[in-house]
């Protein structure tokens, strides 16, 4: 049996299995119980954010598993050597295939887009985009990516920081009880010592 219950301050899940035994008593076996609160709003802009911002993570998330999908597929294709003139190419190439392939409908994200899409790679990855664009291309090819990034208010070194930063929190809420209800499947953290 599954159950979810709702109130203003919390969403609660649980499965048990109800056994009645006689007419006196009742066993329950609770084999799973989560507790996730929604964030507590200190107005309704702030509410409305909260909501917003679900709205963009789950229109980014299918790009999302898409982008870590082929983070994951250099590292796993290849031991990482940026001198080496075979890896430069392939990952030339996979540029070219990328851009072809996903370039107008990342060109349709919008700026606040790009920097939950941002926010996001460096919770599935562990790197900032800054750092992968670096550690896959070149430090000046990262700077000069951040400096177009800049240009639309995206900083490409910030990190995600569910901890200090409220609109990271809000998304770390968000996919939590995504994650919990279904709605989105878990990215297993990529470690690249590990490889």
């Amino acid at each position: 049996m599954k159950n979810t219950f709702f109130n203003s301050d919390s969403i609660i899940r649980n499965e048990a299995d109800f056994v009645i035994n006689d007419e006196d008593s009742i066993i329950v076996d609770l084999k799973h119980v989560n507790i996730y609160g929604l964030p507590k709003f200190n107005n309704d802009l702030d509410k409305y954010q909260y909501f917003w911002l679900k709205t963009k993570v789950y229109r980014l998330y299918p790009y999302l598993l898409i982008a870590v999908k082929q983070y994951n597929n250099i590292h796993d294709s290849l031991e990482i050597n940026k001198n080496d003139s075979h890896f430069k190419k392939y990952i030339q190439n996979r540029q070219k295939q990328l851009s072809a392939e996903y370039e107008k409908k990342l060109k349709a994200l919008t700026k606040t887009e790009g920097k939950i899409f941002s926010k996001l790679m460096y919770r599935a990855t562990g790197k900032t985009v800054f750092d992968i664009i670096k550690e896959l291309r070149s430090g000046w090819s990262a700077f000069w990516w951040n400096t177009k990034a800049k240009a639309f208010d995206i900083d490409l070194k910030e990190p995600y920081d569910p901890y200090n930063i409220r609109d990271d929190s809000y998304v770390e809420n968000i996919l939590m009880q995504a994650y919990e209800f279904g709605d989105l499947q878990p990215i297993p953290r990529f470690d690249a010592n590990n490889n």
